[in-house]
């Protein structure tokens, strides 16, 4: 009988592999495509991580909202009436803000007792106090977008003709007529910089009637399609980029007796 000889060519042949670098144009397209599956993956994960935490920000900004409405209330019940927007001096120049008068109702006593309310908010002394600004003070958003803390505030009132802080005198929850549910105490701002002593708020005869409006200091804010209020009864609500002008004044006045439906106002896109 013949000997067979077994060769190992058709094992040579068989187990032959391409180069990496060789890839047939059909593997090309399946590793091009694996990869995009892989990188799509990646990019919708740190999107849903993004949203999470910019949620969670949104979150915390209505939470601050909450101490600021509950301190200007307890202001309300201690001296009867809301806070003046400013304290002025004997010439009418703004001195101090609202925001360091509502301090010690909100657990900043030690702060209060170190602002001298005798000398204006920029003095020297006075300065010295502005990096120590309460948390509640900051959007987190706003922290995030400018990267770390600030002593610059995203929370200021409404001031002028018929708002609840009008030029030189103080109002009572009972003057807002048009009802407390209906009435915007504060705003978030963040297309202007205020620091959180400087008696300045939004003007409603200067002011945008856009939220978010890029040219113009206004309603705005970092959070995404609008930004949040405060209103007189407590209500804390997302004010969306879509509210018409006319909305707004409705909402600022405390005695204009507008019919406002303040769900729609809110929520047009």
């Amino acid at each position: 009988m013949k000997e067979i000889v077994f060769t190992d060519e058709i094992a040579t042949t068989a187990t032959r592999r391409r180069p990496w670098y060789r890839l047939s144009v059909r593997q090309s397209m399946g590793l091009v495509f694996a990869l995009g599956c892989v990188f799509g993956l990646l990019a919708t994960l740190a999107g849903a991580v993004q949203a999470a935490r910019e949620a969670a920000r949104r979150s915390q900004c209505v939470c601050n909202f909450c101490q600021i409405t509950l301190a200007i209330h307890n202001y309300h019940e201690t001296y009867g009436v809301l806070p003046p927007a400013h304290v002025d001096d004997a010439a009418g120049r703004p001195m101090h803000s609202w925001r360091v008068l509502i301090l010690p109702f909100m657990e900043q006593t030690a702060l209060y007792n170190s602002y001298n309310m005798s000398e204006p908010w920029n003095s020297p002394g006075n300065s010295k106090l502005l990096n120590m600004m309460p948390n509640i003070y900051a959007c987190p958003s706003r922290a995030a977008a400018l990267g770390g803390s600030t002593n610059l505030t995203s929370y200021v009132v409404l001031t002028g003709p018929r708002t609840a802080f009008p030029d030189g005198k103080t109002v009572t929850f009972g003057d807002i007529t048009d009802g407390t549910a209906k009435t915007v105490l504060a705003v978030e701002v963040a297309n202007v910089n205020i620091p959180w002593t400087q008696p300045v708020d939004l003007d409603v005869r200067t002011m945008s009637y856009r939220v978010n409006d890029p040219k113009r200091p206004g309603i705005s804010s970092w959070h995404p399609h609008g930004a949040n209020v405060s209103f007189a009864d407590g209500g804390k609500r997302f004010m969306r980029e879509g509210i018409t002008a006319g909305e707004l004044r409705a909402l600022f006045t405390i005695d204009g007796g507008e019919e406002i439906d303040v769900e729609r106002a809110l929520s047009h896109k």
